[in-house]
């Protein structure tokens, strides 16, 4: 059996902020067989998506999935996102996704390939559906410094210790999303889909991502849609869920705090809105809580803990858009910036605003 997580959240506005939570146990994919030189891991597979659905969680069992580190490789042309097209994609929706892709292609020099798959869907707004793997926080944080390039990466890395044991809960693994170990060298696979309730059972790759393009033509913006979900397949987005705080945070949950030197790792059951700016806040921060990048979304309203507060102007990352602009991201961008600093390669201005030095 495999560990399968539907977390329905976000996204764009006007729904109903109540999730269903639903426990159940699955098989194992077949392609979880395999060796390993360092460490056992068994992947999830976690589903994060818009609207007041259900969550459905399984918890990790055997066959182990190995973890080997290697050296990244990929199209020889940096962050290649490959879209797989379901039947019920129109050509001018394919076309706005295709858009997206091409910003992660001239942005990110990670030279690996991410297979996604996007399909139509008639609930909610968007969901995301990737892998989660447990990796040793050892493992993880070494190759985040073997990998640190630019000015954010070197000041997230003097913020963030190495050690047996992670830094937010002192469990010995985090979660590690499949595209994003692959990013930092570390074998986390594509996999398989084909799991009881997949949104999308015939694909093979980092994630399938569900759009309900009418809904959202209706009353936001598709392309902002698009990027939020490439984002959470990518590695954005928190353990957090409900008012449940699991054991192994996610990467970004590395870089949530409350205040300078103080983290934030736990569930909020309020649902009072806006959740992050007041107490207990949790906000994106990449040198130790001194500086607030950006704010998430902190408690138990629907929506995902890894998304952003409302905004005016509306961000991509927005868990609840209230439609005050049309975002799209760019290298300045807070969501950029966060999968700058879990483990992405990014071609960086030379004046880029708001950057943070290392001291």
């Amino acid at each position: 059996m495999t560990a399968q997580t539907h977390r329905f959240k976000r996204l764009f506005p006007f729904s109903i902020l109540l999730v269903l939570i639903l426990i159940h146990f699955g098989l194992s994919p077949e392609s979880l067989n395999a060796q390993s030189h360092i460490a056992q891991m068994a992947p999830r597979v976690i589903s994060s998506s818009s609207g007041p659905y259900s969550t459905l969680a399984l918890e990790p069992i055997s066959p182990p999935l190995p973890l080997v580190t290697h050296q990244a490789s990929g199209s020889g042309t940096g962050l290649t996102i490959i879209p797989t097209f379901n039947a019920n994609i129109d050509p001018a929706t394919q076309a706005v996704i295709n858009n997206a892709v091409t910003f992660y292609r001239n942005t990110f020099t990670t030279n690996i390939t991410v297979n996604i798959e996007f399909h139509d869907m008639n609930t909610g707004f968007g969901q995301s559906t990737f892998f989660v793997f447990p990796v040793p926080y050892s493992t993880y944080c070494t190759a985040l410094v073997a990998s640190a390039t630019s000015p954010d990466d070197r000041t997230a890395i003097v913020n963030t210790p190495c050690g047996s044991t992670n830094p937010i809960n002192s469990n010995a693994n985090i979660g590690v999303k499949s595209a994003n170990g692959r990013a930092l060298g570390i074998d986390t696979p594509d996999e398989s889909f084909n799991f009881m309730n997949s949104p999308c059972p015939t694909f093979t790759g980092s994630g399938c991502i569900g759009l309900n393009v009418t809904a959202i033509n209706q009353c936001c913006f598709l392309f902002p849609a698009v990027e939020h979900e490439i984002d959470e397949v990518l590695g954005l987005s928190s353990a957090l869920n409900g008012t449940t705080t699991p054991a192994m945070p996610f990467t970004e949950d590395v870089f949530r705090w409350q205040s300078s030197g103080v983290r934030s790792y736990s569930a909020n059951a309020s649902t009072t809105n806006p959740c992050g700016v007041s107490t207990p806040a949790a906000f994106f921060s990449i040198d130790g809580g001194k500086t607030d990048l950006d704010d998430f979304n902190n408690c138990d309203n629907g929506l995902d803990y890894g998304d952003w507060i409302t905004h005016t102007p509306s961000q991509v990352q927005d868990g609840l858009s209230n439609g005050t602009a049309a975002p799209s991201l760019n290298v300045h961008s807070p969501e950029v910036r966060a999968l700058d600093v879990i483990g992405y390669d990014i071609e960086v201005p030379k004046h880029r605003r708001g950057q943070l030095t290392s001291q």
